[in-house]
């Protein structure tokens, strides 16, 4: 992979989490932008993950094969990166080795709070509700600690039916029992105005919702529906206004021919959509995942991952592009990379200059 014009001018490194063809698995490369020099690349083994799996055997596979087996959204927690793979949540140390594991079927995005506790989409068993309506894909939220131990879990189903949306749950396809397909929980760091420390924003795939939620009271304290639809990726922006990554599909068509990111602000309760322009002109199509998220100065970072392309953009321009390819045909896809500032960088660039894996 090559990265394209205007890198010199970003400090910033990029944790991709793709397919590393001569490896034949999935990697994490910790990647320096300016120079472009990959500085770490974490191999971990796939075989022992696999092993671990005791639990989720009964609700998700037991077994990824080491082709298909995806690190997802790499996590820097204390010197070690968190990921799932829609069963277990893994740390690996920065030799690759596995430090950390929590059984269960968790999927989608992991985010830190201020606690430095770990939120990742779950799935609850027992389901709770059906008796009432018959078996469907229970999704939850799960808060693990940095060692790896099971703070809390609640349904979203439960979350909803207790708020008084229950009529939101229904409003889903029958087809797949998938109701919520929750992808994003992205827990509040700070207190504003419109939310408190430790409150979360859940993105609602299959309901296009997006909603704010206290864990310590159970309440919904805003819900909203759309303009985006089978939404991906909530960013804080500023603290009035967040960022939603809108995949924008009907029926596996595009909406309008491309994604698109919505700033929706608090104050003044509106949507706009500053990327547009420039994301129709680069045709950003990924139909299922997606990340986009605001950097300073007024950039946007997007990981078209379906396509395995990489953008940084301002609104009207490209300042670079990133593809990681395995041969003249095949893109490497990717799974949800992170945009790293110097400051988040460096607890893990101080370690790598301090530590020899032995190999």
């Amino acid at each position: 992979g090559k990265l394209s014009v205007g890198v010199l001018a970003d400090d910033g490194y990029l944790l991709l989490s793709s397919y590393d063809a001569d490896k034949e698995q999935a990697t994490v490369q910790l990647i320096q932008i300016n120079t472009q020099k990959t500085l770490h690349e974490w191999v971990p083994d796939f075989e022992h993950l696999n092993e671990l799996n005791i639990l989720s055997e009964e609700h998700s596979a037991d077994y990824v094969a080491k082709s298909n087996l995806r690190l997802l959204n790499p996590l820097p927690v204390n010197g070690r990166l968190v990921f799932n793979n829609f069963a277990g949540l893994y740390g690996m140390n920065l030799c690759g080795e596995n430090d950390m594991f929590t059984d269960g079927s968790f999927h989608h995005s992991n985010e830190l709070d201020h606690e430095s506790n770990i939120w990742v989409p779950s799935v609850a068993y027992p389901n709770s509700l059906e008796k009432k309506v018959g078996p469907f894909i229970n999704d939850s939220i799960a808060k693990i600690s940095p060692s790896g131990k099971l703070l809390f879990e609640k349904s979203v189903a439960e979350i909803l039916v207790e708020n008084g949306y229950r009529g939101l749950l229904a409003a889903s396809s029958e087809v797949d029992k998938d109701p919520i397909h929750i992808n994003e929980i992205q827990p509040a760091l700070t207190d504003s105005e419109f939310w408190r420390k430790g409150d979360l924003f859940l993105s609602l795939a299959n309901l296009n919702t997006i909603l704010l939620y206290r864990p310590s009271s159970n309440k919904i304290l805003w819900l909203k529906t759309g303009p985006w639809m089978l939404q991906h990726d909530i960013n804080f922006v500023d603290n009035h206004t967040i960022s939603v990554f809108g995949n924008d599909l009907m029926y596996l068509k595009l909406f309008d021919g491309h994604n698109s990111v919505y700033f929706y602000d608090f104050k003044t309760d509106k949507v706009t959509e500053p990327y547009q322009k420039i994301m129709k002109e680069m045709k950003v199509k990924t139909f299922s995942e997606g990340r986009g998220t605001p950097l300073s100065g007024g950039d946007l970072f997007i990981e078209e991952s379906n396509n395995g392309r990489i953008l940084r953009v301002s609104a009207d321009e490209v300042k670079w592009e990133y593809v990681r390819r395995i041969d003249e045909d095949t893109i490497a896809m990717s799974s949800w990379s992170r945009y790293l500032t110097p400051q988040e960088a460096a607890p893990m660039v101080e370690q790598l200059r301090s530590n020899l894996c032995k190999k």
